[in-house]
């Protein structure tokens, strides 16, 4: 077992976290107060007090600067890389666990290495199949592009994940008469259930 940190430690600990925190607190103080004031006071009389504060940058920005269509935009090409990511990476995971099928291995290793790459050597090959594609400039292409990068990691991910699930229970399922996709889609019911019994336990 390990010891337990003495008062010296734990004061040393507390301090370095109070560090810490202020800078962290510092950090956003300074990028608040700094975005309530003119460009002039930014430059001309740098001051860290809440002087001269005034809420023209903030409309500036959302009436002129188009903000909230691009948080609008951000917001749907995030969200439609991590659904259509996660859906696909899911099945191919579990394919790749759970199924039987030629050069099986070797399509995991694939993956491995694609997830490994260096996403700066695929810019131009992405660029070219964007440009080809006629998706430039547009959501659609960006979620593309996310997808290369998601899909890999997040099908590396899974297949740790449904290592981690006995297939007994996944046989005795299908044996009951549940289907290959039941048995797919009721993999998370498994899992919550055997937390349960171990936070029981």
């Amino acid at each position: 077992m390990l010891d337990k940190p003495s008062l010296l430690q734990k004061i040393i600990y507390y301090v370095q976290l109070s560090l810490l925190g202020l800078m962290i607190l510092f950090a956003i103080y300074f990028m608040v107060t700094v975005s309530l004031k003119l460009p002039r006071d930014i430059y001309r009389t740098p001051s860290l007090l809440l002087v001269n504060l005034t809420l023209a940058n903030y409309i500036d920005l959302i009436e002129t600067r188009g903000f909230l269509r691009n948080i609008g935009s951000s917001l749907i090409v995030a969200g439609a890389s991590t659904v259509v990511s996660v859906t696909f990476a899911s099945m191919a995971a579990y394919s790749l666990i759970r199924l039987k099928y030629l050069y099986r291995d070797w399509i995991g290793r694939f993956i491995l290495f694609t997830y490994l790459t260096p996403s700066a050597l695929l810019f131009i090959l992405l660029s070219v199949i964007i440009s080809r594609l006629q998706l430039g400039n547009t959501l659609h292409g960006l979620v593309f592009v996310y997808l290369t990068f998601a899909a890999p990691l997040g099908t590396w991910l899974l297949m740790g994940y449904f290592w981690g699930v006995p297939i007994d229970l996944e046989e005795q399922a299908i044996v009951d008469g549940a289907t290959r996709w039941q048995a797919f889609y009721k993999q998370r019911f498994v899992v919550q259930g055997m937390a349960a019994g171990a936070v029981k336990g």
